[in-house]
C-alpha cells in the first residue's frame, strides 16, 4: 500500500455503579463547538504557562481538540476524549496536568505527581519534550522512563524530583517491582494520562496498566485520549476513570480521514519480488522529487525492517531504520535525523513510529500489507 501527498505531519473488577465497557463506548458524544478554535489567552491558567505557549510554542489559537478538552480538565473532571494523532492532544492533556501541579506544592521532595503512559518509546520521548517546553518557566521536572536504555540511567534521573513521569507501561511496571521506594513515590500521583489508549492495549500492555492503576491513589484525576474506543479499552476505563467522567468525541462524522485526502495505490507483488518492488517505488519517488522526497515505509516486524533497510542500502539507497532491535539512543538519533532532513528514507516497524510526528512526508509505504486492525 502506497500513500502519497505532501503533508505537514505524518502523526480490579469495576464496581456495580461503574459503567460497563459497552456503556462507555456508547457514551462518547460529539463535541459541541465544531471547528472554530479559541484563543489560548482566554484560558484561566498561570502566566508562566501562558508565557511558554506564546514564546516557546508561538501559538495563539487552540486546535479544536484543545478547545473541547482543556476547559473540563482544568475543572478537575476525569475525561475520555476520542481524538486522533496530530490534533494537538498532547498539549490538551499537558496544560491541565501542569496547572494542577502548579496549584499546590510537592507533598515531599521526590514525589511523582503525574504519570503519562505511552504505547511507544518514541512517543513517550516526544511527549516529554513537549512537557519540558511547556515547563520552561516553571520549576517542575519531567522524567522519561522507557525500555531500550540501561535502567541505571533511570536511577540517576529519579534521584531528582520527578513531578511528571512519562513512561511506557513495561518500564514503569519494572520500577514498581524492582526499584526501592518507587511505589511510595507514586502514592502522591494527582493525574494519570493514558495516551493513545487503544494502542496501549494493541501493544499488549493491559496487564501492566491494570497493575499500575492498582498502585495509584484513588482520588487522582484520570484522562484517556484515544482514536478509537474498543470494548477492551472501555473495560480498562471503567476501572481507571471515576464513574462521573466526561466523554468528548473530537472525531466528528464529517471529519475526513487522512487517507481520504491523499492519493493511494496498491500493488499485488509476489513475495520474491517485494525487495525489488520497494526499491523501484522509492527510486521513482526520489527521481520525481529529487530535492524534497521524504519516504516512510512501515513493516510488520523488526526483523523485516532490518532486512529491507540492509537491502536498500546495499542497492545504493540510504535508508534509516527504527525498530526494537536498535538501542533507544540509536532510535532517538535516527528519528531526529529524519525529522530534520529535507530528503530521506525511513524504514520503521509498525510499533516504533506510532503517533510520532514527522514533518513534510511525501510518501508513506506499508509493506507487505497493512494490518487488518
Amino acid at each position: 500500500m502506497v500513500k502519497r501527498g505532501r503533508k505537514q505531519s505524518s502523526q480490579a473488577q469495576p464496581e456495580e455503579e461503574q459503567r460497563t465497557a459497552k456503556q462507555i463506548k456508547q457514551d462518547v458524544k460529539p463535541g459541541g463547538s465544531g471547528g472554530d478554535s479559541s484563543l489560548f489567552s482566554s484560558l484561566p491558567i498561570s502566566e508562566l504557562t501562558h508565557k511558554a505557549i506564546r514564546e516557546i510554542f508561538e501559538y495563539q489559537r487552540m486546535s479544536p481538540v484543545q478547545h473541547e478538552t482543556v476547559a473540563p480538565l482544568l475543572k478537575g473532571h476525569d475525561l475520555l476524549a476520542k481524538a486522533k494523532t496530530g490534533t494537538g492532544k498532547t498539549l490538551a492533556f499537558l496544560i491541565p496536568t501542569i496547572e494542577k501541579l502548579c496549584s499546590a506544592g510537592r507533598p515531599h521532595p521526590l514525589a511523582i505527581r503525574a504519570v503519562v503512559l505511552s504505547p511507544s518509546r518514541e512517543l513517550a520521548m516526544q511527549i516529554a519534550d513537549e512537557a519540558e517546553k511547556l515547563l520552561t518557566f516553571h520549576k517542575l521536572n519531567v522524567v522519561v522512563l522507557v525500555g531500550g536504555v540501561k535502567i541505571t540511567r533511570d536511577y540517576k534521573s529519579l534521584e531528582k524530583p520527578a513531578d511528571i513521569v512519562v513512561a511506557t507501561p513495561g518500564r514503569l511496571q519494572d520500577h514498581l517491582q524492582n526499584t526501592p521506594g518507587f511505589r511510595e513515590r507514586l502514592s502522591s500521583v494527582e493525574t494519570l494520562v493514558l495516551d493513545e489508549g487503544d494502542q496501549l492495549l494493541d501493544q499488549g500492555f493491559r496487564a501492566e496498566i491494570d497493575r499500575i492503576i492498582q498502585q495509584l491513589p484513588k482520588n487522582r484525576q484520570s484522562l484517556c485520549f484515544s482514536a478509537t474506543v474498543p470494548d477492551s479499552l472501555g473495560a480498562v476505563l471503567s476501572v481507571a476513570l471515576r464513574p462521573d467522567f466526561k466523554t468528548i468525541n473530537c472525531v466528528g462524522e464529517e471529519d475526513t480521514d487522512t487517507h481520504a485526502r491523499i492519493d493511494q495505490a496498491y500493488a499485488i507483488v509476489d513475495m520474491s519480488q517485494h525487495t525489488l518492488g520497494l526499491y523501484s517505488i522509492i527510486k521513482k519517488e526520489m527521481s520525481e522529487n529529487p530535492t524534497d522526497y521524504k519516504v516512510i515505509c512501515f513493516l510488520p516486524t523488526a526483523r523485516q525492517t532490518q532486512f529491507f533497510a540492509e537491502a536498500l542500502n546495499f542497492a545504493g539507497v540510504k535508508a534509516l531504520e527504527i525498530h526494537s532491535r536498535k538501542s533507544q539512543s540509536n532510535r532517538t538519533r535516527v528519528s531526529d535525523e529524519f525529522r530534520a532532513a529535507s530528503c530521506g528514507v525511513l524504514l520503521s516497524s509498525d510499533v516504533s513510529a506510532r503517533g510520532v510526528d514527522y514533518p513534510d512526508v511525501s510518501m508513506v509505504i506499508q509493506a507487505p500489507s497493512p494490518p487488518l486492525s
